[in-house]
């Protein structure tokens, strides 16, 4: 043990040959520390509160009434022992994911509402179509009675909180709006096959004049991630791997097959549901 002073001179105080001496502690009696409440309320209700002050700082190139909602994206828990197995999706995700559901974003930006507390998530911002405008690429999480805060949608580290009162907070917490069925957990049978067996089937399989380009269930889910340049599975892997969300280039909201679909495929007019349901699939990186 060494006292070491201001001018970088060691002096040695105590020395042992046997024992080490380099993380000395005070036998001596010494005022108990006092005791820190915990503040988490494990006898409650399992879930907190989240409050987004203003999604827009972030999106300043976005029209003032461009984003209507945020869906909620679950992280699941790991538990196959291999890392990456099975795989999941475009992105090869190791522990998968779910949508928790969506709420309502007011005219000033903010968004309030609850989440389950211990359930990993991240965050998209939706336009008025449903379509993720950009995606958040961390997970957070909430402890039961919690109230976390965060200042808008990948904002520059240093902003300020927001000095306004966000509309948001005039009302109660928003609850989740359930996603289609399919989307927890994420299963493309269930999520986007209803879709094609009305939509698609009929006209994509063997014996059919559009038979190249297959919709059945054994082929349906390689045939969409294939088609158009580039395709969704080319576009998902680049923006994954470039490690950031880039504001309007979702997966969605960049689809050659929406965009297909939207300007007229034949007599093709998918409900509100069903486009619901292939846009999640492509916003949760297939």
């Amino acid at each position: 043990v060494y006292l070491f002073d201001a001018f970088g001179n060691l002096n040695l105080l105590y020395r042992d040959p046997i024992i080490s001496s380099a993380t000395p502690i005070p036998v001596r009696p010494r005022r108990r520390p006092p005791v820190v409440s915990g503040h988490v309320k494990t006898t409650g209700p399992q879930s907190g509160t989240v409050l987004v002050q203003d999604v827009y700082r972030g999106l300043e190139e976005r029209k003032s009434d461009d984003i209507r909602e945020l869906r909620i994206v679950g992280v699941s828990v790991k538990t196959h022992p291999t890392m990456n197995y099975p795989v999941m999706g475009m992105t090869r995700d190791d522990p998968g994911k779910f949508v928790l559901g969506t709420v309502p974003v007011e005219s000033d930006g903010s968004a309030y509402f609850h989440v389950p507390s211990g359930v990993p998530f991240f965050v998209q911002a939706l336009n008025e179509q449903g379509v993720a405008v950009q995606t958040m690429r961390s997970a957070t999480s909430v402890q039961p009675g919690q109230a976390f805060a965060c200042v808008g949608c990948h904002e520059p580290r240093n902003s300020p909180p927001i000095s306004s009162r966000p509309l948001a907070l005039l009302r109660d917490p928003s609850k989740l709006k359930p996603g289609p069925t399919g989307s927890w957990p994420l299963d493309f049978a269930k999520l986007v096959g209803p879709v094609l067996e009305r939509q698609c089937v009929s006209c994509h399989q063997q014996g059919q004049e559009a038979h190249q380009f297959d919709l059945t269930p054994e082929k349906a889910y390689d045939s969409l991630v294939d088609f158009g340049s580039p395709s969704l599975r080319d576009h998902v892997l680049t923006r994954y791997n470039q490690g950031r969300s880039i504001v309007g280039q979702g997966a969605a909201q960049t689809s050659a097959l929406l965009k297909l679909i939207d300007h007229g495929h034949y007599n093709v007019e998918l409900t509100d549901d069903d486009r619901k349901r292939l846009v999640t699939w492509m916003d949760t990186y297939a």
